[in-house]
């Protein structure tokens, strides 16, 4: 519902509605936690408390930040040098965090988890399919507005397809999951949601609308199907005081995925327009965002055929 009434707000209103509006949504969702929300009973002996990992947290902090800073300075224009020195950055925190992580008993981030298969290529899964459609569906609304010139309301008209077919994805992926396991699930969706990405780059103008509806209905589907087998998948693995340690990368996993979905297609947009013109780049960046979307089915083998 979001982008349909986002357009509403922009194409009636200031801009600036779209952030008021959230306000009324934030302190309801803190009311409703206030009175659902119940603490665990207190258990009679006071358990020990972890020290907090202020170092790794800095460190890992520090390193996710500087390569999407890297990625957004290069696509927007900024050249080279500070993108490489972001990347830089980026890459020695990442390594100290490493080397920080084998030396202290309680790290903010357990790598030894990633040994798991099912955590991996869940992961995997979320930057192919969640990730790449947050950078697609940006620079889908700007294709919709400036090249197509359909108003913000109607372009985010498109998103109610999109969650119908999670919808529809969602419910069916929760009656057949322990059926089917999740090797064809994650299958299917990938297949689904890059068919629907590269029906995009057949898009040229608005008398192209049957496209574009089944371009949002085919993402919608591979979407919902990929996120909930990989919500459901991901920390199968784990129990006791591994689980929520899973649970912090996986949710780390997911917000990177968005970020990193967005920055990078903004960026090879950004970089192929001023060479190949608008249209031209806007199908490119689908091309190469269906393709993306494909690379985790070289690693859906290593799940077992059934889950348990």
């Amino acid at each position: 519902m979001s982008p349909v009434l986002g357009g509403l707000i922009v194409d009636n209103s200031s801009w600036r509605w779209v952030f008021f509006a959230n306000t009324p949504l934030a302190l309801a969702a803190a009311l409703l936690a206030w009175y659902w929300v119940r603490d665990p009973a207190e258990s009679s002996e006071p358990s020990a408390v972890a020290k907090p990992d202020i170092t790794g947290l800095l460190l890992i902090s520090t390193a996710l930040a500087a390569v999407l800073l890297g990625m957004s300075l290069y696509g927007a224009g900024h050249g080279w040098g500070g993108a490489l020195l972001c990347l830089a950055v980026g890459l020695v925190a990442g390594a100290l965090y490493v080397r920080h992580c084998r030396r202290v008993p309680n790290p903010v981030v357990q790598l030894r988890l990633l040994h798991s298969p099912r955590l991996r290529v869940s992961m995997a899964v979320y930057y192919a399919v969640p990730g790449v459609f947050t950078g697609v569906n940006l620079l889908s609304l700007f294709f919709l507005q400036d090249l197509l010139a359909l108003s913000a309301q109607r372009s985010g008209m498109f998103m109610l397809l999109y969650a119908s077919g999670a919808l529809l994805a969602m419910l069916l992926c929760g009656r057949i999951y322990n059926r089917v396991g999740a090797r064809p699930l994650f299958g299917v969706s990938l297949l689904l949601h890059s068919l629907g990405i590269a029906c995009l780059v057949a898009v040229n103008s608005v008398g192209d609308l049957p496209t574009l509806v089944l371009a949002y209905a085919l993402m919608g589907l591979g979407g919902g199907l990929a996120a909930n087998a990989a919500q459901t998948t991901a920390l199968m693995d784990f129990h006791g005081a591994d689980m929520p340690q899973a649970s912090v990368i996986w949710n780390i996993n997911r917000q990177m995925a968005f970020s990193v979905g967005a920055a990078l297609f903004l960026m090879i947009f950004n970089l192929l327009q001023p060479h190949i013109g608008a249209l031209s780049a806007y199908h490119a960046s689908f091309a190469a965002a269906a393709l993306a979307g494909l690379l985790p089915l070289s690693c859906l083998h290593t799940l077992k055929e059934k889950q348990a």
